[in-house]
């Protein structure tokens, strides 16, 4: 099943970690939290990591898991 903006929406807010980002010459490494801050257009899900970076996911390329 695809994912839509409205599938995505409930991550708004909620920690993170990253398990792997995938072709990404900077990718956030695996194990790093951060807090998504938004969904866009393009289905990208924008956070702010623990390290600093905005670097977006990719649903269906990048994978995460939410903290409780």
């Amino acid at each position: 099943m695809a994912a839509t903006q409205q599938s995505l929406l409930h991550l708004v807010g909620k920690r993170i970690v990253c398990t792997q980002m995938a072709d990404d010459p900077q990718a956030i490494p695996a194990g790093t939290q951060g807090t998504v801050r938004s969904i866009d257009d393009a289905l990208q899900i924008h956070v702010q990591w623990d390290n600093g970076s905005r670097l977006a996911l990719i649903p269906g390329v990048d994978q995460w898991e939410e903290l409780p």
